[in-house]
Order: structure tokens, then sequence, then C-alpha cells
């Protein structure tokens, strides 16, 4: 049988190479799922602007991505529980020299054969002498002469003499039958010979043959070895693990230039393939049986997910408060502008009333002066403002997301600021009730208690490990052998030949590093990390009560200051046009109606700030206490009303 076929393996290994090569080819690059957009429509109302916001705040679309890498890491330690194939495939093909001991043992075993070879045909030239000897004398007796009589056996030489003697001395009657005995001694002793020329040619020939067989003597042997292992393998959670195996291996070994048979100058030995089948049983027996220490990974980052996710939604409330603190603040110079507006408006009024009266001689003309000087103070007022609402528009529009590429993609606030809440409301709200439910609807903190759990869960693994590992395996099999030059033949043998079984291993592995200080040092970075997520959590704590508590007397001192601020436009407005008709009448001055409008004016930007300010302490009293985004089943919703109304007490 010729040795099994090596170089298409060895030659479809580069096709292999390259086929994993291009499968392992570098993946498209992902892309952003961000594109700031440009506004279509110049007014905005709130909830379309948050709208906007929510949809392409690039601080919303970067915690969504945190989101995914959690979810991603978390699936990632999940994989550690996968069911997975493992699948090993080998071929060895080795050539070497033969040492000079074996190249001698090799040329030994030719030489005695031709040592052998020697002595048998030695052994014909004797045996061929002694054929010569017996025919010569059977044929000097049939002619009547005198016989040599030279034997190898003495006895039978005597025999033969003696034998012979009684022939020549015998009367002729009895001479034909000693004649006739003699003659069968020497055929008997042909057939010996004979027979036994023919065993030593015989003998030669097969020596002859053995030695062309062999041939000479090899310079390289050849080895080659084959192996395919499959293995699924399940990780537990509670740290047990199983694993189910199919192994089949083969080889065989030649030599240079001869066939497998030995008579043949082979090594005379059968390719031999083995097959096992059975499963392994990892069982921890330290470190708390795996039971804390093999999830914990898997189980802190979902802790993770579930803290990026209401970041997430946090991070929305915060997309929320910020735009709608920037709409305020829009909402509040675009009102300044209005105010400014009209004061230019009076100031022209002004102006006209005072020509006529000073044409009427009702008033002297260098009071025209101090009229155009309030003109021109309110134009460059109106100018700053203007100018402060560009820039509000501008902040707003970053805010919410926009790409803009000229003021006029900014956009204007539509809606009104919203009504102060109710006296009764604000004095029955209390700060410590409002505290203590933002603590249970703030997602941010929710999400900084699920991280200090995921430190606490790597913590007590970290703990737990601190103990000597302890790994108790078995492992069971049935296994078959079959030998033959064939490689087909050999593997049908496997599969239906005798299997032997059931075998099994047990094994204890026990691990106890002396320092132990990668499992200290471990611990120790677990347990700063959750002392860290602990003063995280319990700052955030105190911040969110003082937030809400501070944010609350806010709203309160703004809502009086507001009303005192309402009740002094409306006086001032009167003043106004109490002033202005007195002019008219020449009972006041005309520094009198500039210094009174100028009050009202002022009066009017201080209600415009309180409304502003009422109006932003609102949302952030909303948000600090985590009313400001509403979540539930269906999702996180913002409600139009929720912006401007005090926040719940509890759900």
């Amino acid at each position: 049988m010729r040795c099994p076929m090596r170089y298409p393996i060895i030659a479809a290994i580069p096709a292999v190479v390259v086929s994993l090569s291009a499968a392992a080819a570098e993946p498209p690059l992902p892309q952003p799922d961000y594109q700031p957009p440009l506004l279509s429509q110049r007014s905005i109302p709130l909830l379309e602007a948050i709208r906007i916001t929510l949809e392409h705040d690039p601080a919303i679309k970067l915690q969504a991505e945190t989101v995914r890498q959690r979810r991603g890491l978390a699936q990632q330690a999940a994989g550690l529980f996968d069911l997975t194939l493992l699948g090993t495939a080998s071929y060895e093909y080795v050539q070497s020299e033969f040492s000079t001991r074996e190249r001698e043992a090799m040329q030994k075993k030719r030489d005695d054969i031709r040592k052998d070879l020697e002595k048998t045909e030695n052994r014909l030239r004797d045996l061929q002498e002694r054929l010569d000897e017996i025919l010569a004398n059977r044929d000097a007796l049939l002619e009547g002469r005198e016989p040599p009589i030279r034997f190898d056996d003495p006895l039978l030489e005597a025999q033969f003499q003696l034998l012979y003697q009684r022939y020549l001395e015998a009367p002729p009657e009895e001479k034909q039958q000693i004649l006739n005995d003699l003659l069968a001694i020497l055929r008997s002793k042909e057939l010996q010979v004979r027979a036994d020329m023919a065993d030593d040619l015989a003998s030669a020939a097969e020596a002859r043959e053995k030695l062309r067989k062999l041939g000479t003597v090899p310079r390289i042997q050849r080895s080659y070895e084959g192996a395919l292992s499959l293995q699924l393998t399940k990780l537990y959670r509670n740290g047990m693990s199983l694993a189910p195996f199919v192994d089949l291996s083969g080889g065989g070994l030649s030599y240079q230039g001869k066939p497998k048979d030995e008579e043949f100058g082979g090594p005379g030995v059968k390719d031999s393939y083995n097959a096992r089948i059975g499963f392994s049983v990892g069982i921890p027996l330290g470190r708390g049986r795996g039971l804390a220490s093999a999830g914990a990974v898997e189980q802190a980052a979902m802790l993770d997910v579930a803290a990026s996710l209401d970041a997430l939604t946090h991070a929305a409330a915060v997309s929320v408060l910020n735009t709608t603190l920037a709409y305020w603040s829009a909402l509040a110079a675009q009102q300044v502008v209005e105010v400014h507006s009209r004061s230019t408006q009076l100031q022209s009024q002004l102006k006209e009333l005072a020509e006529v009266l000073i044409q009427a001689d009702e008033l002297p003309r260098v009071e025209l002066v101090r009229v155009q000087a309030r003109e021109a103070e309110v134009q460059a007022l109106l100018e700053g403002s203007r100018r402060a609402a560009h820039e509000a528009r501008l902040a707003l529009a970053r805010t919410m997301g926009l790409e803009v590429l000229a003021t006029t993609d900014a956009p204007t606030p539509e809606d009104d600021f919203p009504a102060v809440p109710a006296r009764v409301e604000l004095a029955c709200a209390n700060a410590s009730q409002l505290a203590a439910a933002a603590l249970e609807r703030r997602l941010d903190y929710r999400a900084a208690v699920h991280l200090q759990e995921s430190g606490k869960v790597l913590w007590r693994a970290a703990a737990i490990d601190l103990a000597p590992r302890a790994d108790l395996t078995y492992s069971t099999w049935y296994g078959a052998l079959a030998e033959d030059s064939d490689v087909l033949e050999g593997l049908k043998g496997v599969a239906s030949g005798r299997w032997a079984g059931p075998s099994a291993r047990l094994g204890l592995t026990y691990e106890k590093p002396y320092e132990n200080n990668a499992q200290k040092g471990k611990l120790e970075v677990a347990a700063a990390g959750f002392r860290q997520r602990a003063i995280t959590t319990r700052d955030l704590e105190r911040i969110i009560k003082a937030s809400v508590v501070r944010e609350l007397a806010s709203l309160r001192e703004a809502a009086r200051q507001l009303a005192r601020t309402e009740e002094a436009v409306a006086l001032h407005r009167q003043a106004v046009e109490n002033e202005m008709e007195k002019l008219r009448m020449g009972a006041a001055t005309v520094i009198d109606t500039i210094l009174t409008e100028q009050r009202y004016v002022d009066a009017q930007l201080s209600l415009i700030a309180a409304r502003q300010q009422v109006a932003q302490i609102l949302a952030r009293l909303r948000y600090e206490t985590g009313t400001l985004v509403t979540t539930d089943a269906g999702g996180a919703f913002v409600s139009r009303d929720d912006l401007g109304a005090l926040p719940p007490l509890g759900e």
C-alpha cells in the first residue's frame, strides 16, 4: 500500500489561509447617526423646540452610543456563557535522516541475508560434488568398471565397499542381485542429494529475492500525523462547565523510496487511527463554588446597561431643561426688544408733542434737546436689545442642535411665559416631600444606584476570589483503534470497529498563591470603585435635596417679586399716561415725563426678567424633582402643561 496523500493537504493550506483572511477582512466603518438639521420655520413653539432637541442634540446621541457600548460590553460578558464549537485540525509531515546506528542495523540485516546466501551456495557446490561422485559410481557399476567409492558418510562408504566386495566374490547367479542393491544405494543417495540441492536452490532464490526487495539502505524516514478535534463547550453561570468532544487522529511512518511492507525495506508498520468520543465536566469547589464570581462581570454589565438607559433618559431631561431655559432667555430678549421698540414709539410721540408745544410757545425750545437725547438713548437701547435677541436666538439654536449658517436660521420663540402657580399651591408645596419624591424620580440618581450595585457585585466577586482556587474535573469517553495503510479504510475501521470503554479521568486542580497580590489588588480596586460610586450616589442625593429646597424657595420669592412687579408696571403705565396728559396741558415738564417713561421701561424690563425667572425656576424645579420628562411603560414624554406647573408630590 502506498503512503497516504500528504502533499495535496499541504498545498491546500494556503488556500484555507487565503479564505480565512478574506473572511476576516476589515468590515465597513460604522457611520455616525448624526446630521444637524437646518430650521425650516422661523417662529417655533416650545414643544417643537424640545422635539427637535430630542432628535438632534449631540449629547443625547452620545449617551445613546454609550448605551450601545454598555450593551455591547454586557453582550461580550454574556458571551462567556455561549455554547461554543471549538474545532482544531492539524497535519504534521516530518522528514529526518536515519542515525548511523539505525542504518547499521538495517545494513546488518542485509549482510546476514548475504552470509546465509553464501553458505547456501557453498552447500550447493558440495552437494554437486557429491552428486557427481554418486553418478560416477553408478556409471562405473553399469559399465563393469571398478567404482571410485567416495562418500561423505564413512559408514555408508564402508557398507558400500563391503557390498561391492561381496559382489566381486559372489557366484554368477548372485551377482545381479548384489548389483541391484548397489545401484539402489546409489539411487537413494542421489535422491537425497538432489532433494537437498532443491531446498538450497529455493533458499538461495528466496535470499536473492529478499535482497532484491530490500534494496539499498534508505537514508530518509518520513513520519506523518493528522488530528481533528471537535468540542462543544458550555460554561454555566454557577461556574460549572460541560464539554462534549470528538477526537480523531492518525499517523504512520515510511522510508524514502520504499513501500510500507517490511520485506521491501519499509518500516513494516501499518498506519494507526484512533477515535475518542466523550465529555468533560468542570466543577468549581473553591471561591464560593463559582456561584458569585462566575457571572459577576455579566451581572455588573447588565446593571451598567440599566444605568446607561437611565442616564440616557436623564440626558434627555438635561437637554429639555437647557432648551427650555434657552427658549425663555430668547423670549425674554425678544420681549425686551418689543419694550424698547414701544419706548421708541413713545419717544417719537413725545418729540412730536414737544415740537407742537414749542411752536405754541408753551415749552422752551431747549427742552427739545432733552427729548432728542432720550430718543437717541432709547434707539441705542433698542439696537443693543436686538443684538442680545440675536445672540439669545443663536444660543437657542445651538442648544437645540441646529446648524446655523445665518442669523435667519435661528428660531424665534412663539409661546409666552407660563402663568405663575397659585399662592395656595406654592404655600402647600412641601420641600422635604418634593425632595423625597425626587429621589424616586431622578433617573441620574437611579443610574448612580445601579452603578453602585454594579460596583458591589464586582467587589463581592473579588472578595470571594481571595480564596484558593479548587476545580474538580471529570472526563469519560469511549475509544476505538484501527490499523490500515489506507486512510479511508482506516477511518472506516475506526467507525465500525469495536469501541472500548467507558474510560474515565478524575482530576483536581488546586491553586493558592502565597502572597496573592493579584487578587488582593483586584479586591482593592473593586472596593475603591464601589466606594467612589457610593460617594457619588450619596453626594448626588445631597445635591438633589438641596437643589429642590433652593428652587422651591426661589420660586416663592420670584412669584412674590413678579406680583409686585406687575403692580408696579400697571402703576407706571398709568403714570406715563398721566404725565403725557399733563404735558399736553402744560402742567408737567419734559424731564418729569422722560423720567416717568424711563421708570416705566425699567419696570417692564423688570417684569420680563421676573417672568423669565419664574419660568426658568419652574423648569429647574421640574428638572430637580425628576418631573420635567415623564416616563412610563410607553416611553418618555414632555408636556407643555408640565413645563409651567408645580411638580406633583408623588406618583
